[in-house]
Order: C-alpha cells, then structure tokens, then sequence
C-alpha cells in the first residue's frame, strides 16, 4: 500500500533519449515533467540488473556534470554522461520532493507513456 501511495505522489516518468552514436560518452535529453521539481540520473551496464545512481570508479570525474537546459523554447533537458553507449543503459527519474518516478530508460521498452482516457 506504501508503494502505490509514493506512486501516486510522484510525477510521471519523463520521455527520455539517448545520443551515443560515434562518441565516447552519451548525452541523455529529456523533457520537463509537470509537477517535477528534480531529476535523479542512473546508469546500468547492459548486463546489470539494478540501475546506478553514481559513476562507476576509473571513470572521469566521479558524477556527471549536471542537468542543462538544453532549449528553453522546447523545455528539452540535456546531461552528458562520460560513458559509451554501447556498454551501458541511461534513465531518469522525475522527483516532486521525496516522491520519485520510477527510472525511464532511453532503450525501446523502457519509457512510460501516460494512458489517455477515452472521450
């Protein structure tokens, strides 16, 4: 019951994705989520089954830069993490407080989308 009700008080996952074609690192975007007032970043290599939310150790720098704004007239929000893409996965988790989102990852599969109620 605790679960659902912290799901309930978080907002929706953003839509995020992922530009690591012919670079060493990876950008991830997203866009601003309503009622978010934070952005928790994770990452997994490809054949972990829990998200990270740190670098791992021997990387450069020992956490990401920091979320920009990529374009305010979009609200599109931009990170770039020093990992390749072909190792490992991206997400993001949209925050309101305590009450996080589940983690949006930028792989097919991954995203939520919010259901529409028929008219």
């Amino acid at each position: 019951m605790r679960a659902l009700h912290h799901l309930a008080m978080a907002p929706m996952p953003p839509r995020v994705t992922a530009d690591a074609a012919v670079r060493l690192d990876t950008e991830v975007k997203w866009a601003e989520v309503p009622g978010a007032d934070s952005y928790d970043l994770f990452v997994r290599r490809t054949d972990e089954g829990y998200w990270r939310s740190e670098l791992p150790e021997g990387t450069r720098g020992e956490r990401w830069e920091g979320i920009k704004l990529a374009d305010p007239a979009d609200g599109m929000l931009t990170d770039v993490i020093p990992l390749r893409g072909d190792d490992w996965l991206f997400g993001v988790s949209a925050c309101a407080g305590d009450y996080c989102s589940p983690v949006s990852s930028a792989v097919p599969g991954g995203a939520f989308e919010p259901v529409e109620q028929p008219e």
